[in-house]
C-alpha cells in the first residue's frame, strides 16, 4: 500500500476477546487482527460492540417489502443526526465515571461483572451503556466512521435465523456506514438466513455492500440467491485461520496436564440447541469400548456447552479436562488428541490447525458442512446423534481409526492452504476496497429536529 490505509472493523471486541465466552469468536478476532497488521501500512480501528441494540427485528412488521425496511433503516440513520453533541460529551463523562470510579470497585459490582460476562461476555456498564447513554453511543459511532478509509463487517455466524432479534442491529452499521460514503466489506461470514423478512432484511442491506466474503462455498450459493451479484462475492476461509502459524510453533509445547498422548479422542458438541444425550452417550461408550479410547469433553462456548457434559457424564464414561483454555491453548491441546468429534465450526478448525483428525458433525446451519468443502477428506460430514443415526456414525469412528494416518495427511495438508487462502483474500478485499475510498468528509446525517438543540435518540 502507497499511504496509510485506515480500517474500521464493525462491532468489534479484539480488545476484550480473552473474556468471550465463545473460544471461536476469540480466534476469528485474533486471526482477522494479525492478518490485518501483516499488510503493509493498514491502521486498524475497533468499532464498539452493538451500539444500537434497540434498532432490533422488533421494528419491522412481519410482511415488510423492501421499500418498508428501506424506510426503517432510514429512519435509524436520520436519528442519528438527531443526538446532542453536548450531551454526547455529558454521557461519555458519566460512563467513564461509571466505569473506572472507585467508588463502583468492590465484591458486589465484580460478583455482577461476573455473571453478565458469564452469558454475554460484557461487564454491566458495558451492556447497559448503548441504552442508557444514547447520544455517546451515536457520537462514538460517527466519530468511528469517518476517521475510516474503509469498513469490515465480520458477520461471523450473525447472518443467521436463530440470531434474528440483533440482525437488524448490525446491518445498521453498515447502512449507516455506506450513508456515509464508505467503502464496505462484509467478510468472514456464513449467511443462513432462510426466514422471508430476515432474508428481505440481508437482501436490502447487502445490495449496498461493496465486496462480499463467505466462509464456504455454500454461502456463495445463498447470496446469489438474494440477488448479489456473483462477481462481488469472495469465498475466503475463517479469519481463525490468521491464527494458523502461531499455532504450528506452539504445538511442540508440553502435553497439558490429564491428556494422555494419542490415546485420548475429544468430543464437543453444542449446547445452543437440542441434543440427544443418549445417543451421544452410547458413541461414548462406543469409542471406549470397541477402540480403547479414553473421552473427554472439549467445550469450545462455557456457556451453551457445558450442561451438555454434565448431562453426558451421568450416562457415560467421558471425563472433563480439568485445564482453563483459550482459543490458543486448545489448538495447542487439539493436537495431543487421536481425533476429535465435533459438531461445532471451531472446533474443527482448532482440529486443523493442529493436524488432527476430525469427525464433523452436522450442525445447525451448513457452515461445517462447506468447510469439509474446501479439500478432499476420506470422512463424511455425518448426521446429527440420534438413535437411527448411530450407525453411521459408529462407521465413521471406525473408519477414522483404521485411517487414522491418511485423514490426518489430508488435515494436515489442508491447514496451510486454508491459512494461505485467507491471507491472500483479505489482501485482495482491501485492493478491492481500496479504489473506492472518497475524500475524507465531516458530513453526519440529516436531522430530523430542526431549530435548536437536537433531541436525543428515540
Amino acid at each position: 500500500m502507497e499511504r496509510e490505509l485506515k480500517v474500521l472493523i464493525l462491532a468489534d471486541r479484539h480488545s476484550t476477546r480473552l473474556r468471550l465466552i465463545n473460544l471461536g469468536d476469540q480466534a476469528i478476532l485474533d486471526g482477522l487482527h494479525r492478518a490485518l497488521r501483516m499488510q503493509d501500512g493498514c491502521k486498524v480501528a475497533s468499532g464498539a460492540w452493538k451500539q444500537f441494540p434497540y434498532f432490533n427485528i422488533s421494528r419491522f412488521a412481519a410482511d415488510c417489502d423492501e421499500a418498508a425496511i428501506t424506510r426503517v433503516f432510514e429512519s435509524w440513520y436520520r436519528a442519528l443526526g438527531n443526538h446532542s453533541d453536548r450531551r454526547a460529551r455529558l454521557e461519555r463523562r458519566i460512563g467513564s465515571f461509571l466505569e473506572n470510579s472507585p467508588l463502583f470497585d468492590n465484591p458486589i459490582r465484580r460478583a455482577v461483572d461476573r455473571a453478565f460476562e458469564q452469558r454475554t461476555s460484557l461487564g454491566l456498564i458495558e451492556a447497559l451503556t448503548p441504552y442508557v447513554l444514547r447520544n455517546y453511543c451515536a457520537h462514538r459511532f460517527l466519530e468511528e466512521v469517518a476517521a475510516a478509509d474503509v469498513v469490515l463487517f465480520s458477520g461471523s455466524g450473525l447472518i443467521a435465523d436463530h440470531l434474528a432479534h440483533y440482525l437488524p442491529t448490525h446491518l445498521f452499521e453498515i447502512y449507516a456506514a455506506k450513508k456515509l460514503g464508505k467503502p464496505v466489506a462484509a467478510i468472514n461470514q456464513t449467511v443462513a438466513v432462510q426466514d422471508p423478512l430476515l432474508s428481505c432484511i440481508v437482501r436490502v442491506i447487502y445490495h449496498m455492500v461493496d465486496v462480499h466474503a463467505v466462509r464456504e462455498p455454500i454461502s456463495k450459493k445463498r447470496l446469489v440467491e438474494l440477488g448479489i451479484d456473483d462477481d462481488d462475492i469472495m469465498v475466503v476461509p475463517d479469519s481463525a485461520f490468521g491464527i494458523a502459524d502461531d499455532v504450528l510453533q506452539r504445538i511442540s509445547a508440553p502435553t497439558p496436564a490429564g491428556v494422555s498422548e494419542k490415546k485420548t479422542v475429544a468430543i464437543t458438541v453444542r449446547g445452543d440447541r437440542s441434543v440427544d444425550i443418549d445417543a451421544w452417550a452410547k458413541l461414548v461408550d462406543y469409542m471406549q469400548n470397541k477402540h480403547d479410547r479414553r473421552v473427554v469433553f472439549l467445550h469450545t462456548c462455557r456457556a451453551h456447552d457445558l450442561h451438555v457434559f454434565r448431562k453426558l457424564r451421568q450416562r457415560s464414561g467421558i471425563e472433563a479436562l480439568d485445564y482453563d483454555y483459550d482459543a490458543d491453548e486448545v489448538c495447542t491441546l487439539s493436537a495431543e488428541f487421536d481425533f476429535v468429534v465435533t459438531d461445532r465450526y471451531h472446533a474443527a478448525i482448532f482440529a486443523i490447525m493442529a493436524g488432527t483428525p476430525v469427525v464433523p458433525v452436522t450442525s445447525s446451519t451448513y457452515k461445517l458442512a462447506g468447510l469439509f468443502e474446501y479439500f478432499e477428506y476420506p470422512l463424511a460430514v455425518q448426521p446429527i446423534p440420534e438413535i437411527d443415526t448411530l450407525p453411521s456414525l459408529c462407521q465413521a469412528i471406525d473408519q477414522v481409526v483404521a485411517q487414522n494416518t491418511l485423514c490426518r495427511s489430508a488435515i494436515v495438508s489442508a491447514r496451510s492452504d486454508l491459512a494461505m487462502q485467507f491471507r491472500l483474500g483479505l489482501e485482495e478485499i482491501l485492493h478491492r476496497l481500496g479504489p473506492l475510498i472518497e475524500p475524507p468528509t465531516t458530513a453526519r446525517p440529516a436531522s430530523d429536529a430542526g431549530a435548536g438543540e437536537p433531541p436525543e435518540l428515540p
